[in-house]
């Protein structure tokens, strides 16, 4: 469940229904937003890629200490080289919302690498203080490459 008001620290894992259904009658008198998504059992990490116009430019392990994996949560970045299957897959995902410029999240689950965010407004102070790549250097080059076309 996420309220749109507190996007990272209003995440909640729920198992009981009677709790969800209480807690989401109260966010909807509030007209907060809710996302509802399965738990995916990860451990404290998951997998940022960063994708600019079709292509991943930088990505990172997120190592939380607990099931919450933000950096700004204070989670700590880790340079991964993500593999084909990552990329392929961080970039399909984005292409499948028209996003040119995103933030996906990938989890390593029982059954490979799964999709569970593309942010479409993300950010990168994390994942610039590990990466070698100048992101926002890339995601100019990329905006001015469009505008000339």
């Amino acid at each position: 469940m996420l309220p749109l008001s507190d996007p990272e620290n209003g995440i909640a894992k729920m198992s009981d229904p009677d709790v969800a259904e209480r807690s989401f009658r109260t966010l909807r008198f509030l007209r907060h937003v809710i996302y509802v998504q399965e738990y995916v059992p990860h451990g404290v990490k998951d997998i940022r890629a960063f994708v600019i116009g079709g292509r991943v430019v930088a990505a990172m392990h997120r190592i939380g200490s607990s099931w919450k994996t933000n950096v700004s949560l204070g989670a700590k970045p880790i340079e991964l080289e993500l593999p084909r299957e990552g990329e392929e897959l961080a970039t399909k995902a984005a292409e499948a919302i028209g996003c040119e410029v995103a933030g996906v999240d990938l989890l390593e689950s029982n059954e490979g690498l799964m999709v569970t965010e593309v942010n479409s407004q993300p950010g990168w102070r994390g994942l610039q203080s590990i990466s070698k790549v100048d992101i926002a250097g890339e995601i100019a080059a990329y905006v001015i490459s469009k505008a000339k076309k």
